[in-house]
């Protein structure tokens, strides 16, 4: 499973929607009159991108959220309860989140989850420090910017961040301590240590070289794995033309020509391609032994096999008539089974495994 847990990128980086900082003065995006706190922001962010890569049928649970954020179920809960309370997600049933707003992720701040669960320098960044960092790592990646240098000092980090000050001085403070930022005076286009007093000598942030080479490859993974995945997409999706005995049409050859100029990339996958039949073939099993240890899903797994047990006591004493009780104890199979089927798409098992008939496959991975 671990080739499926590359191909879902959401678990590296989400999209923090402009809106979520509340600076139009739309109240829906705001907290009693403030913006959201930057670990709800997060944590919305973390909503809609998933929603965006898994589908809104996706779930995303409190474990989910620690895992990718780190944090603990008591700031979830504060978190979830502000996104749903104010009205930017509805919730579904059990941890299903679907925007109630169309969010302009295309424009929204990437934050890269490492960023909040790994510590530096032996100090773990705040979320107000991701996005800071988040957003200086845009600037340094983007190849098209007009200036070479983040300029600015807290009082350019207050107004991003829509707070006092005193909490951009936080900020920099732990962003410097750890050791991803470095701090400057920018003096007639030269660096000199130190920070800026004014227009004159300005403060410059640079962001650690070995922070902004890990973002690079993060980028250049989703980059060539969209674009094999394309590439696979067109491939097999254009088929050649029986060959005519004589008179062969320009399309004809034009197609044969395209398939033979494509052998290459089809030898470059032909490993791949076998793998994935052999997944096909023998994926519940593995999905089973994938999800093994996993708390969530063996709960989910025993409510089956539990639910199941009942189901078939109630169905002998019926006599295999349908009851009252045999009735809502097969619905409540199947909210499990519909239930197992969402946590394994929320969980990196792509819709390519699922079959049509999902319930006996989902059955076959429950097996005892």
């Amino acid at each position: 499973m671990a080739e499926a847990t590359e191909k879902q990128l959401n678990n590296k980086f989400s999209v923090v929607p402009p809106e979520f900082f509340g600076k139009d003065s739309s109240a829906r995006f705001q907290s009693g009159g403030k913006r959201l706190t930057a670990s709800t922001m997060l944590t919305g962010a973390l909503f809609s991108t998933r929603e965006n890569v898994l589908g809104n049928g996706c779930k995303t649970s409190y474990t989910d959220i620690k895992n990718e954020l780190g944090y603990a179920r008591a700031t979830t809960a504060r978190n979830v309860e502000k996104l749903t309370h104010s009205g930017i997600f509805n919730r579904f049933g059990q941890s299903q989140y679907t925007a109630v707003y169309t969010l302009d992720t295309k424009h929204g701040l990437p934050v890269y989850h490492f960023l909040r669960t790994e510590t530096f320098n032996g100090v773990r960044l705040s979320s107000n420090d991701v996005l800071v960092l988040s957003n200086l790592i845009r600037h340094y990646t983007n190849d098209e910017r007009k200036q070479k240098y983040f300029i600015g000092g807290e009082s350019r980090v207050a107004s991003f961040l829509g707070c006092v000050e005193s909490t951009a001085h936080g900020v920099v403070n732990r962003l410097l301590k750890s050791g991803v930022i470095q701090r400057f005076v920018l003096i007639d286009g030269k660096l000199s240590q130190g920070k800026g007093i004014n227009g004159v000598y300005q403060t410059v942030y640079i962001v650690n070289d070995e922070i902004l080479k890990r973002v690079r490859d993060i980028r250049k993974t989703i980059s060539k794995q969209k674009s094999e995945q394309e590439a696979l997409r067109k491939l097999f999706s254009e088929k050649p033309e029986p060959a005519a005995s004589s008179n062969k049409s320009r399309k004809s050859r034009g197609v044969l020509e395209k398939w033979r100029r494509a052998t290459n990339l089809l030898d470059q996958w032909q490993s791949t391609l076998a793998y994935m039949q052999n997944k096909a073939e023998n994926s519940a099993e593995a999905i089973a032994k994938q999800f093994a240890n996993d708390f969530a899903f063996n709960q989910l797994k025993r409510d089956y096999i539990s639910t199941n047990s009942k189901y078939i006591k109630a169905v002998m004493q019926s006599g295999g008539q349908s009851t009252t009780e045999t009735d809502e104890l097969k619905k409540k199979l199947d909210v499990i089974l519909s239930d197992v089927l969402n946590y394994l798409q929320a969980h990196n098992v792509p819709k390519t495994y699922i079959p049509d008939d999902w319930r006996a496959f989902v059955r076959e991975i429950l097996k005892p």
